[in-house]
């Protein structure tokens, strides 16, 4: 083999190795961005589950304890303490009303990873559901983080998973085919 011919040669060799360093690049991309989509698709489900826990849980706790014509009259019967009723509910099985979730983290651990997501209740007024009512009132927004807490994200990534965010809006309300 001659100077010319082996010169060749190792401008092929050069040539093969960089579209193979970018065929491997362009696949370790990709599958960062599907580990950060399934991420996301994770907590969402996750969220919406939680979401979907909630809305068939009670309104309040007063709803077992007064009939329905009292608490409507007197809406100082519904809790006032937004949180976990008793000392027993220490887990998310135990809730049976919205206002157990209040302040309440919870964790999952699944095969892709492990999930975190907290819960924040409060009273709003049917004038604004975005603000935080200063009285009770027959409507609770549920506000539902949902991040993954294992593996850690990847920070030098532009496209970081971060969290999911969703509220749900509780009401506490009787049909009267009377109204119609």
């Amino acid at each position: 083999m001659n100077t010319g011919q082996m010169m060749l040669t190792i401008a092929a060799m050069t040539l093969l190795s960089v579209l193979v360093l970018g065929y491997y690049r362009n696949i370790g991309s990709h599958g960062v961005i599907m580990g950060q989509s399934q991420a996301g698709l994770m907590a969402s489900t996750l969220a919406t589950s939680y979401r979907e826990r909630i809305l068939n849980s009670y309104f309040d706790e007063a709803l077992k304890k007064y009939p329905y014509s009292s608490i409507v009259s007197n809406p100082d019967l519904l809790s006032y303490n937004l949180g976990p009723d008793g000392t027993n509910e220490i887990s998310i099985d135990d809730f049976d009303d919205v206002d157990d979730f209040n302040n309440y983290t919870d964790t999952v651990k699944l095969p892709m990873g492990h999930f975190a997501a907290n819960f924040n209740v409060y009273y709003v007024s049917p004038n604004n559901i975005d603000v935080p009512a200063s009285t009770r009132t027959f409507l609770k927004r549920v506000e539902i983080k949902v991040w993954r807490t294992y593996p850690q994200k990847d920070t030098t990534e532009v496209t970081v998973f971060d969290t999911v965010r969703i509220s749900t809006i509780k009401g506490m309300f009787k049909y009267d085919e009377n109204d119609f």
